[in-house]
């Protein structure tokens, strides 16, 4: 299983042993950890310019957020959608 994320924290957490320095982590969530080492997992750090979800997390260039706009292919309508309440 591959998986991507943008938290360098959490990809330094799975490749190291055990808890170490950090505080507040339930043990199992260390399973990760196993994981990774057994090779069943692999983490991939991914950058603002491919990670969609930034569009709604930070603030980004408009050319940025047009480039995420575009790999989502968002449905642009006019009107109400059906299922709105009516407007007294």
């Amino acid at each position: 299983m591959r998986v991507k994320s943008d938290s360098s924290a959490a990809l330094g957490m799975t490749q190291r042993q055990g808890l170490g320095q950090t505080r507040h982590v339930e043990t199992r969530y260390l399973c990760a950890q196993e994981k990774v080492q057994r090779k069943a997992l692999t983490l991939e750090k991914v950058g603002t310019s491919q990670n969609v979800s930034d569009t709604c997390a930070k603030r980004l260039p408009d050319v940025a957020v047009d480039e995420h706009l575009r790999t989502m292919i968002p449905k642009f309508t006019e009107g109400r959608a059906q299922g709105a309440k009516q407007l007294v």
